[in-house]
């Protein structure tokens, strides 16, 4: 999409997405439905015979003596995998293992500071003792863990449609918003996988339960269709502290009760993260939303500061996600208006202990 302004890559992906939620009743929108619906035909044919080709055993998995656990999802946009990550990586280290994070690195910047990729970044910050690997073919990230970094254990991010990698502890997120992507697979709808696939996952977390509690029970009825036995958990993503981008100062979540603040993200759903800072008694004065993994540069943050001077706005408010994207495009002296980070942390509802019981359970087999 070259050549295309950010402002038309947002309108088109809008048009698509109201096309796919079935909001589009006009003459073109129906015709570019069926066209669209056509291609998702297509490409879950592909996808299914990739699965039974695995299936049947026509492709080998590949194997390895380090244990692998696999977060994904079946739905484009953000259905919680990474604070999922962070909280299996926590757990992890407090028991002592030797732990491995790989992620594909999706849309990674260069910037002052060096490579700045998304969540990668994120979780170097948030768990220095462990090992973050970027690399896409997952194979070859596992064998650089296991005999070169000495790991005991890889959390996979985003891999729950990696065939080839033998998994120990298959995850799914499933978000509560929009849990099946309208129904359909890209590009028509937004699931990245067909329902079948489902039958893979050992265990699936529910997402943003509290926020779509009337439809829980539904999901798990239509999960049930195309997976009995995997176990079913619900979760949260839960307010934890505010931190500053320049020097980690912490806040607590009462610090901009009642301030004038502004929101800055790049992320696939920014309304939810608006809901949430409103729901810490925010004014929030201004947002400055971006297409998701956007990369910032010191322009916009020089605009973006200077708006926030304009508006007497005392803070601006932005994910751990954009942290990276962020710091790789501010300079020192941007220093006019706080830039503080909140900090979500994923709550595991009513029984995390025998969901960590389905993680510390690969040690013992």
């Amino acid at each position: 999409m070259a050549g295309i302004s950010e402002k038309d890559r947002k309108g088109m992906k809008q048009y698509l997405l109201l096309i796919a939620a079935g909001e589009k009743k006009d003459t073109l929108s129906r015709a570019m439905g069926i066209f669209l619906y056509f291609l998702s035909l297509i490409y879950s044919g592909i996808l299914i015979l990739r699965l039974l080709v695995y299936r049947f055993g026509i492709k080998s998995v590949i194997r390895h003596d380090i244990k692998v656990i696999s977060v994904g999802n079946i739905t484009v946009g953000g259905t919680g995998k990474t604070p999922l990550v962070e909280r299996i990586a926590e757990y992890l280290i407090e028991e002592k293992k030797r732990v491995a994070i790989i992620s594909r690195g999706y849309k990674g910047v260069q910037g002052r500071h060096g490579f700045a990729a998304d969540e990668p970044q994120m979780l170097k910050n948030r768990f220095p003792e462990a090992q973050v690997i970027i690399n896409r073919d997952r194979p070859v990230a596992l064998k650089l863990a296991q005999d070169e970094m000495g790991c005991e254990v890889a959390v996979l991010d985003d891999a729950f449609g990696n065939l080839k990698t033998g998994k120990d502890l298959d995850i799914v997120c499933v978000s509560c918003l929009n849990p099946f992507g309208f129904g359909y697979v890209l590009p028509r709808g937004l699931l990245r996988l067909p329902l079948c696939y489902l039958a893979n996952a050992q265990i699936f977390m529910l997402t943003h339960t509290d926020q779509a509690p009337g439809k829980v029970e539904e999901i798990i009825n239509k999960l049930r269709k195309y997976n009995k036995k995997a176990e079913i958990f619900k979760s949260s993503h839960v307010p934890e502290f505010l931190y500053n981008v320049i020097n980690a100062q912490k806040r607590e979540l009462s610090y901009v009760r009642d301030e004038k603040v502004a929101l800055l993200c790049a992320i696939a759903q920014p309304e939810l993260f608006n809901k949430t800072v409103q729901g810490l008694g925010a004014r929030i004065t201004e947002n400055f939303y971006f297409e998701d993994h956007h990369a910032f540069t010191n322009e916009q943050m020089q605009s973006i500061i200077a708006r926030c001077l304009a508006l007497k706005v005392r803070s601006i408010i932005t994910t751990a996600k954009d942290e990276p994207r962020i710091k790789a495009a501010m300079t020192d002296k941007q220093l006019e208006v706080e830039i503080l980070v909140l900090k979500i942390k994923l709550e595991v509802e009513k029984n995390e202990g025998r969901f960590l019981e389905r993680v510390s359970a690969l040690f013992t087999n």
